[in-house]
């Protein structure tokens, strides 16, 4: 039995298998070594364009505003059952939104999802000191405005 063990992890007979640890150790050791010159590269404040992707400014965004639906359902003590009841929404859905993956999820659902949570949302469009046109959004709870 043993010996299959050691055969399943490739360790020939005869051969000591490796302390824990060890294949890690050797690598830092070997990259301490190298000593090479770390370059560090200042972003842009948008990870998405940083990446090259196409569509990074909607995707900022969205990922905004679900970083804020994340905070209140957190904040509400919600499970996902209980939030999928709130908004309508299959848990799986919720699970998605939870971890991330907004790839089903179109800008204009993530807003009705804060609508929903007694939000308002205010889209506000200002000249950019920058070349390009700059959105932004913000949302507060209804009884936060100003009346």
């Amino acid at each position: 039995m043993i010996g299959d063990v050691y055969t399943y992890i490739g360790i020939e007979s005869g051969e000591t298998a490796p302390r824990p640890g060890e294949d890690a150790r050797e690598e830092a050791e070997e990259m301490i070594e190298d000593q090479s010159p770390l370059v560090i590269e200042v972003g842009s404040g948008n990870v998405f364009a940083d990446l090259g992707l196409d569509d990074a400014p909607e995707l900022k965004l969205k990922a905004a505003v679900a970083g804020q639906i994340n905070s209140i359902l957190l904040h509400r003590h919600l499970t996902q059952v209980q939030a999928s009841d709130l908004l309508g929404l299959p848990q799986p859905k919720i699970s998605a939104l939870k971890n991330g993956k907004l790839r089903g999820f179109s800008l204009e659902k993530l807003l009705q999802i804060m609508v929903k949570l007694d939000r308002d949302v205010e889209i506000a469009f200002s000249k950019s000191s920058k070349r390009r046109v700059r959105a932004t959004s913000s949302a507060t709870k209804k009884s936060e405005r100003p009346s």
